[in-house]
């Protein structure tokens, strides 16, 4: 690790954004250098910023829900609307109810009011959150489900009321 992400990833944690994160999605932090880069929103620590860790949780999301849909023996729509649950819309309502802006590094070029407005920065940083815990786990989408749980987001055709 180079000096500039010891000392960004140092910045990140003096904000408190481990113990926030553990707090509202239920896991327990390994690692913090891939939580400070799955809360960069700006690109600073690298080109992509979060949006690759953002894709594997995204993904990561409908594969629990898929598999859950799947165990249930519900009907094709019931996992539709479920994932309709995961839209950048419904995510950003979560991440806003959390507060998560609070703990997400933004383009400097871009104020808070802008950063509140967009719904798919805040639904890239919650699902790169979702990335990094998969990762963190080692693999595990258990620990995915957990979290999702955890910000009583539907994971199930039960928990949607099905």
């Amino acid at each position: 690790m180079n000096h500039y992400s010891e000392l960004w990833q140092a910045f990140m944690m003096k904000r408190g954004a481990q113990d926030h994160v553990e707090r509202d999605f239920g896991y327990r932090v390994k690692s913090k250098a891939l939580l400070a880069q799955a809360l960069d929103a700006s690109g600073m620590g690298q080109a992509d910023g979060n949006k690759r860790l953002a894709l594997l949780g995204d993904k990561m999301a409908a594969a629990v829900v898929t598999a859950e849909w799947y165990m249930s023996g519900a009907p094709r729509a019931s996992a539709d609307r479920l994932i309709q649950a995961q839209s950048d819309a419904d995510l950003a309502a979560t991440a806003r109810s959390i507060d998560l802006v609070d703990i997400i590094t933004f383009n400097p070029g871009l104020s808070k009011r802008q950063a509140l407005a967009s719904a798919k920065t805040l639904a890239n940083a919650l699902e790169a959150i979702l990335g990094a815990i998969y990762i963190d786990s080692g693999n595990d989408l258990n620990a995915v489900k957990a979290a999702l749980e955890s910000l009583s987001i539907p994971t199930s055709p039960s928990d949607a009321g099905e």
